[in-house]
């Protein structure tokens, strides 16, 4: 292969490839038994004129006993595209992964192969293909007995940043536990939460595309009855992932919940395009969201996750609260005392104590006759 053909090879999988961490933290562990997860791995790197940019969907099982991984496998298939000054190529990536090491950092090791084509300047269109080796690790941040959350990607965006590129390479991943349960009932039921989980982020991400009100002057909205049988679901897959057996000794860490990156910031994204406009749906129906976000950790003042999804939480509670507020003068003015009395049990439901007080004094000011205001 001509050296300029290599070279910009080298920068387009180096976006897509693992690469030894400068220094690994101490992390957390994935807990002992059989698991199956799945990533997406995207973004780009650039460093003055150069640029490259790849998706590639990753699926991985292993085998965790005593704390280290008794077996592993990553399979990786993706594109990635870019150029060097006036150099560009595509090339389409694959490969099957080891994964090894310890229940705290698993190692990854193997052959990447390559294939496509490179425009070089002077030369034209020169075809590529090879194999490149794979070496690094990932650890998780986020475990419980039946699920564990992570971005295969951290030590790879650790890497490019010391070599002077910025980075939004991602690839966070989701784990449920398939094996090594107390039943064979429970490793059925593990196994189908997978791809409830799966269907579930599509579904997401299809309704956030198309919006979600009914009023959508294109006519592709979901209806709100969609919407809340959508938010039904999520609870319920949540509820699952909660009643899974649990581990004799719960690793260091260990929360309940559906917490993860991928899914969390998909749905407080759909809950904040309902919050952009509350005023569109009922007392009731948004306490009904405001409910699910509290259950699966997408709402409130005291979730786990990152900073990023912390933030949004408590925005997102006091957007509710806001619109509450709203409903709640809308039906002391029409002497609605239902909607009084459900913003009231809400508001003590979740704590939300100003809310509660709020609620409380209009409701004990208001005893009007039947369909007059207060």
């Amino acid at each position: 292969m001509h050296r300029r053909a290599g070279a910009i090879c080298v920068v387009l999988l180096l976006g897509a490839s693992f690469v030894p961490p400068a220094g690994a933290k101490k992390a957390l562990e994935f807990p002992g038994g059989e698991w199956a997860g799945s990533a997406v791995f995207t973004g780009a790197i650039t460093k003055k004129d150069i640029f490259a940019a790849g998706n590639a969907k990753l699926s991985f099982t292993l085998e965790v006993k005593d704390h280290r991984i008794r077996f592993g496998e990553m399979v990786m298939k993706g594109k990635v595209k870019g150029s060097v000054g006036g150099d560009k190529g595509s090339l389409n990536v694959s490969g099957t992964l080891d994964l090894r090491g310890k229940a705290s950092r698993i190692t990854v090791s193997g052959l990447m192969d390559f294939s496509g084509s490179v425009t070089v300047e002077g030369l034209g269109k020169v075809p590529a293909a090879g194999s490149l080796p794979m070496m690094g690790g990932f650890s998780p941040t986020f475990v419980t007995c039946q699920k564990v959350i992570g971005d295969l990607a951290t030590e790879t965006r650790g890497r490019q940043r010391a070599a002077g590129f910025d980075t939004s390479v991602t690839a966070s991943f989701v784990a449920l536990r398939t094996g090594d349960v107390s039943s064979l009932n429970e490793q059925e039921e593990s196994a189908t939460i997978l791809g409830e989980y799966k269907a579930i982020v599509e579904e997401l991400k299809a309704t956030i595309e198309t919006g979600i009100l009914t009023g959508d002057p294109n006519g592709t909205a979901i209806k709100i009855s969609g919407l809340m049988l959508l938010l039904a679901r999520i609870d319920a897959l949540n509820a699952r992932i909660a009643g899974l057996g649990g581990c004799d000794q719960p690793p260091e860490g260990f929360e309940k919940g559906l917490q993860d990156t991928l899914l969390i910031k998909l749905f407080q994204q759909l809950i904040q395009e309902i919050a952009n406009e509350g005023g569109e749906y009922t007392a009731q129906a948004l306490l009904k969201i405001l409910g699910v976000g509290f259950r699966v950790g997408a709402v409130g003042e005291d979730v786990p996750g990152s900073a990023e999804v912390k933030a949004a939480a408590s925005s997102l509670l006091t957007q509710f609260e806001t619109w509450l507020e709203y409903h709640m003068a809308e039906a002391s003015d029409a002497g609605d005392e239902k909607t009084m009395t459900d913003i009231l049990v809400g508001a003590m439901l979740y704590g939300l104590s100003e809310l509660e007080a709020k609620a409380r004094a209009a409701s004990e000011a208001c005893r009007p006759q039947p369909g007059q205001p207060c």
